[in-house]
């Protein structure tokens, strides 16, 4: 965690200080801006993160983040050889989609990246069949409906199906070795954090009385500016409650953020090679009704000049 810290302190005094006579911002560089905010949150002990590539795959990105010796979270086989070919080790990857085809379970087991997440019986069975020396993590269902992409509406187990989950992924001689959970992209809402953390305390006894012993937490992602210092507290304060052991029993935390870091990163030109303006034909009309009820603009075109064809 020391060595993470001095990375992004040795980071943001090249982004803030400058070099070699230029100096960027928070306001010119925002991506840079978050690296900041996010160098802020191991003080406030926020989990180290693995970005999320689906959010922005750009080049630029990847190859900072890899840098700093960052994780990544992928979500196909394209992805995972993408950052493979930056010089990231495949430990530092997590493969973090709970369906996956056949074919992306086998090129994960011939670039070696093990960790790859599960949310169903299905899933438990490719893995068994194309690369039984994964280390997997079990995708918990949460709380997402204050977020702005709910995605527990696709992924996640109820805490009611984990147990039988376990117990195939046990008779299936896999090995299991955390949880994981995402509260959604984009949530305003920083107590989501601490029941997700709640339901994972619950998985992680689920996994005891199953016969494992879980050392990984992926907390997800969900982050926004706004409520940024908060969620790390929150978090924070949720993981001592729920895991107070975790440094007696080596517990590994990480993050997901994706959207947080490249939603306001970049800007996007486009080049306009015509428009459509209306012409004299064509009178707008305002629809008259109710004074409070919001107004309909319609577009009136004059019937043709020549009468039409009538058919004997």
């Amino acid at each position: 965690m020391q060595s993470a810290l001095s990375s992004w302190q040795t980071l943001v005094r090249f982004t803030f200080n400058g070099s070699a006579g230029s100096v960027v911002s928070p306001r010119s560089n925002p991506f840079l801006a978050r690296l900041l905010v996010l160098s802020k949150a191991y003080v406030l002990r926020l989990p180290p993160f693995s970005l999320a590539i689906k959010s922005n795959p750009d080049p630029y990105v990847l190859r900072l983040l890899a840098s700093l010796g960052t994780g990544f979270d992928c979500a196909s086989s394209g992805e995972i050889t993408n950052v493979l070919s930056l010089g990231v080790v495949p430990s530092q990857i997590i493969f973090a989609n709970p369906c996956k085809a056949t074919s992306f379970i086998r090129h994960a087991a011939k670039t070696n990246v093990e960790m790859m997440t599960f949310d169903n019986s299905d899933e438990l069975y490719k893995i068994a069949r194309s690369f039984p020396a994964a280390k997997l993590i079990i995708r918990i269902h949460t709380d997402d409906t204050k977020a702005l992409c709910r995605l527990n509406l696709k992924f996640g187990a109820s805490l009611v199906a984990v147990p039988s989950l376990l117990a195939k992924a046990k008779e299936l001689d896999l090995n299991v070795i955390g949880v994981s959970f995402h509260v959604g992209s984009g949530c305003f809402d920083s107590s989501a954090f601490t029941d997700a953390i709640r339901r994972s305390r619950t998985a992680f006894d689920m996994g005891k009385d199953a016969g494992y012993e879980f050392s990984m937490l992926d907390i997800g992602g969900g982050f926004e500016d706004t409520t940024f210092d908060a969620t790390a507290f929150t978090i924070s304060s949720a993981i001592n409650t729920y895991f107070p052991d975790r440094k007696e029993t080596g517990l590994r935390i990480i993050a997901e953020p994706g959207r947080y870091f490249v939603s306001k990163a970049f800007s996007l030109a486009t080049n306009v090679i015509a428009r459509r303006t209306p012409t004299s034909a064509e009178n707008e009309v305002e629809e008259q009704g109710d004074p409070d009820a919001p107004s309909v603009r319609r577009m009136f075109i004059p019937p043709p000049e020549e009468p039409m064809l009538t058919l004997p």
